[in-house]
C-alpha cells in the first residue's frame, strides 16, 4: 500500500507540474531482403528456396524479435505471395494484428507490414526508378494515439523503402546514383523533411559512392539522412566493419550469393529530427543492430564457428532464409494525454480508486449513450465499449486479467468534450 500511495503521489505531481501526462511507446522496426520470396529465378526455386520453409525461418526470427514495422525486399511480383507471408509468418500463434500495405510492382517487389494495434497506414505511393524495373515505395503511417478520436494530433512516420541496383561495375554505380537522385527529388517535391526513414538493400560498397552522398548530403540539407550508428567508410571486405556487415550469410554461391560476411548492403537511415526528437519521434540510442551479426564471421559463412550473441536456432534460420541479415532499430514515440480527472463535470463520477477487478462509475445526470476507452500508461488501448446509462445507475467495467498499474479511462459523450479518469488497478 505504501508503494501504491507513492506511485499515486508521483502521478499527481507529474500532472501538476507539467499540465499533462507525457507517455512513451517503443516501436520495433526491421528491414530485411528476403532473397526471392516466392520467386523462381537463377538458382532459386521451390526446392532450394521454398516459401513455406522461409515462413518457418521468419517465425523463428519473430519469436526472437517481433517488429511493429517490417519492411522487405525481393518479394515475388505476385500479391498472393505478399499475402501468404502475412498469413503464414506474421499473423500466427494467436497474432491477428498485422496488416500489409497495398501491393505495388511486378519485379523484386518491396513491401511494408505493420502492427495495427499501434499504427495505421494513411497513404502510399511508388516511384519507378528509371530503366531498372525497380520501384521506390513511399509510405505514411500514423501512430494510434489515445487522443485520435477527439481530433488531436498524432505522430506521423514517413517511410521510403528501396532496393537499389546491384553490382560493382561503373554502370551499376552510376545507376544507383541516379536512383537516389530521383528519390531525393521526390522527397523534395512532396515536402518530406520530417520523421522520414530510409530503409532498404542499397548494394553500396562505400560511403563515398554518389548514391550514398545524394542521401546524406543533398543540395537542400533539410532533407539529409543520417546513419544512426555513424559507421561511414569503405564497408566492402573491410574487417573494421565486421560488426555491421549484412551480406553474405553464405560462403558458397547457389541460390544465395556467396563470399561470406563482407558487405554492408542493408541500411536504415533517419533524418535529423529523429536524432534530436523534435517531432515526438526519435531513434532509440544503441538499438541499431544487424540481427545475427556477432562481428566474428568476417569473410565467413554465418554458420562457420560459433555465435555467442544469438541463439543457434535463430542463426540457422537466418542462414537458411536469405543471404542478407535483417537490420533493426527502435523508435520512441512521445504521446500526450491531457485532461486527467478524478471527478468529471459531465455527470459521471468514478467510484473508488484504486479499484480491483471492476471499474465502477455513478451516472449522476441524464445522459445519452457514451463510449469508453481504457489505455495503459504507455498509451496502448486495452479495453473499449459503449455504455447505455440512465440517471442514478452504476456502470461497471470489468478489468479482466489486466496487470496492476495506472490506466487512463477516456469517456466520450456526444457534443461534449471528452474526459479522462486516472484509474489505478491493484
Amino acid at each position: 500500500m505504501h508503494n501504491l500511495k507513492k506511485l499515486n503521489l508521483l502521478f499527481f505531481l507529474f500532472v501538476a507540474f507539467f499540465g499533462q501526462l507525457k507517455a512513451q511507446d517503443t516501436l520495433r522496426v526491421i528491414q530485411y531482403n528476403l532473397l526471392n520470396y516466392g520467386k523462381d529465378v537463377y538458382s532459386c526455386d521451390q526446392q532450394t528456396n521454398n516459401r513455406d520453409d522461409k515462413n518457418g525461418y521468419l517465425r523463428t526470427l519473430f519469436s526472437y524479435y517481433l517488429p511493429d514495422i517490417f519492411t522487405v525486399n525481393e518479394m515475388d511480383g505476385d500479391e498472393a505471395d505478399v499475402k501468404y507471408l502475412l498469413d503464414s509468418a506474421l499473423n500466427v500463434n494467436g497474432r491477428t494484428q498485422y496488416a500489409q500495405a497495398v501491393f505495388s510492382g511486378d519485379y523484386l517487389v518491396n513491401m511494408l507490414y505493420y502492427n495495427t494495434n499501434k499504427l495505421a497506414l494513411k497513404w502510399q505511393d511508388n516511384l519507378f526508378l528509371g530503366n531498372t524495373e525497380r520501384d521506390a515505395n513511399f509510405y505514411r503511417l500514423y501512430y494510434k494515439s489515445p487522443d485520435l478520436a477527439d481530433g488531436a494530433d498524432t505522430v506521423f512516420i514517413n517511410y521510403v523503402v528501396v532496393h537499389l541496383k546491384a553490382g560493382s561495375e561503373a554502370s551499376d554505380i552510376s545507376t544507383r546514383a541516379a536512383e537516389t537522385q530521383d528519390i531525393m527529388a521526390e522527397l523534395e517535391r512532396m515536402g518530406w523533411n520530417g520523421n522520414v526513414i530510409f530503409s532498404g538493400d542499397c548494394n553500396l560498397y562505400n560511403s563515398d559512392e554518389q548514391a550514398f552522398q545524394n542521401l546524406v548530403a543533398p543540395s537542400d540539407i533539410s532533407y539529409s539522412f543520417y546513419d544512426p550508428i555513424g559507421q561511414e567508410g569503405n564497408w566492402h571486405s573491410n574487417s573494421d566493419f565486421a560488426l555491421y556487415h549484412t551480406q553474405s550469410t553464405h560462403s558458397v554461391s547457389g541460390c544465395a550469393s556467396g563470399g561470406g560476411m563482407d558487405d554492408r548492403f542493408d541500411f536504415i537511415l533517419v533524418q535529423e529530427d529523429l536524432l534530436n526528437n523534435t517531432n515526438n519521434l526519435s531513434y532509440k540510442e544503441g538499438s541499431y543492430e544487424a540481427i545475427g551479426q556477432d562481428g566474428q564471421h568476417f569473410n565467413q559463412s554465418l554458420l562457420d564457428g560459433s555465435n555467442a550473441d544469438y541463439p543457434a536456432d535463430l542463426v540457422t534460420a537466418l542462414y537458411n532464409n536469405s543471404d542478407h541479415l535483417p537490420v533493426t532499430m527502435q523508435l520512441v514515440v512521445d504521446q500526450t494525454a491531457t485532461g486527467i480527472n478524478d471527478i468529471a463535470d459531465i455527470g459521471v463520477r468514478l467510484l473508488g480508486n484504486p479499484v480491483s477487478g471492476v471499474i465502477k462509475m455513478e451516472v449522476q445526470a441524464q445522459l445519452p449513450q457514451f463510449s469508453y476507452h481504457l489505455f495503459s500508461i504507455s498509451g496502448n488501448a486495452v479495453k473499449s465499449g459503449v455504455v447505455y446509462p440512465s440517471r442514478g445507475t452504476t456502470v461497471s467495467i470489468p478489468t479482466g486479467k489486466l496487470a496492476a498499474g495506472i490506466y487512463l479511462l477516456k469517456l466520450k459523450i456526444a457534443n461534449r468534450a471528452p474526459v479522462t479518469f486516472k484509474v489505478i488497478l491493484q
